[in-house]
C-alpha cells in the first residue's frame, strides 16, 4: 500500500530519535565487545539489535494500541 510522505514535524522527531537509537545501539555493541571492524560485520550486528531490543518494543507498544482502540470500540458499541 503506498502512502503519502510523513509530515515535516514527524519526519524530524523520527530522525532525532533514530538518531539517538543508533548512538545507543553503536555504544552498547562497543561496551559488549560485538563486532563492528567492517560493514558487514556492523550490518549483522545492528540486525541483531534491531531484532533483539528494537522491534519487540516497537510490537510491544504497537499491540498495546490496537488494544486500546478495541477496547474503545468496544465501550461505544455498548452505548445505547
Amino acid at each position: 500500500m503506498y502512502r503519502k510522505m510523513m509530515n515535516p514535524e514527524h519526519q524530524q522527531a523520527l530522525d532525532e530519535h533514530v538518531s539517538a537509537i543508533a548512538k545507543i545501539l553503536y555504544a552498547d555493541a562497543e561496551a559488549q565487545g560485538l563486532p563492528m571492524g567492517n560493514l558487514s560485520e556492523i550490518e549483522m550486528t545492528v540486525c541483531h539489535q534491531l531484532q533483539t531490543q528494537v522491534s519487540p518494543q516497537l510490537g510491544k507498544f504497537l499491540s498495546s494500541l490496537v488494544g486500546q482502540k478495541i477496547a474503545t470500540l468496544r465501550d461505544i458499541s455498548k452505548v445505547p
